[in-house]
């Protein structure tokens, strides 16, 4: 909310703001539901483990905390993580543990934050360089085109949760883009401490964006 007020979003735009993500929020559900219904042939994908983990850990949910936080525990200590699995446990409770409900808990978790945030971070960046706030209509125009880009939706409807560590990088992007180096605070650097481990857990290979944060982010605090 504080990123919306500092492009100058007076409270009527939050409110068409909203309205426009309800609205792509219930179109974007319909759809998946209409693909997966429209599917004529049973397809099993490599993505498919994350489904049947995904309802697994529903379970054990059901069944008993404790097991279900030891459950989780064995989970982030193996190399290939499922963490991103945990958060759509809860959310199938809610659209039902279908394969198309799986997809559509992913779009609604992840895929339409990811798209609000990353539009945040664009809107931003762009007031930066153009000394003046955007638009509504520029903020609008970016998270539509955000939510129909195809290299984000094709892995949705393949069952892929890779969107969620998109949605921690453009938390930590947001978090940090004005960082100041020279002023340190203990509750700033915690909370990015913990957004790089769980962008870690919930994949391996985002080590790299960590690696490359990091050292972009000291060059600008120490090279201002």
């Amino acid at each position: 909310m504080n990123y919306l007020r500092e492009l100058g979003y007076q409270r009527r735009q939050f409110y068409a703001l909203a309205v426009i993500y309800l609205l792509f929020s219930l179109v974007g559900l319909l759809f998946l539901k209409y693909y997966f219904n429209a599917e004529n042939d049973i397809k099993i994908y490599d993505s498919s483990t994350y489904w049947i983990f995904t309802l697994e850990s529903q379970r054990m949910l059901a069944d008993s905390i404790p097991g279900y936080l030891l459950f989780f525990r064995n989970a982030a200590a193996n190399e290939y993580t499922y963490f991103l699995a945990f958060p759509l446990s809860l959310a199938v409770n809610l659209f039902g543990d279908s394969y198309a409900c799986y997809c559509q808990s992913i779009f609604f978790v992840y895929y339409l934050p990811a798209c609000l945030f990353l539009t945040i971070l664009s809107m931003r960046l762009v007031y930066k360089i153009q000394n003046r706030p955007p638009g509504i209509q520029a903020f609008l125009t970016g998270f539509i085109l955000s939510v129909l880009c195809p290299v984000f939706f094709r892995p949705l409807v393949l069952g892929y949760t890779d969107v969620g560590g998109v949605l921690l990088i453009a938390v930590i992007a947001n978090y940090t883009l004005d960082w100041d180096g020279g002023a340190f605070s203990w509750r700033r650097n915690i909370i990015l401490a913990g957004l790089s481990v769980l962008l870690l857990w919930s994949r391996r290979w985002y080590a790299v964006c960590i690696v490359g944060f990091y050292a972009s982010l000291g060059l600008v605090s120490f090279f201002p």
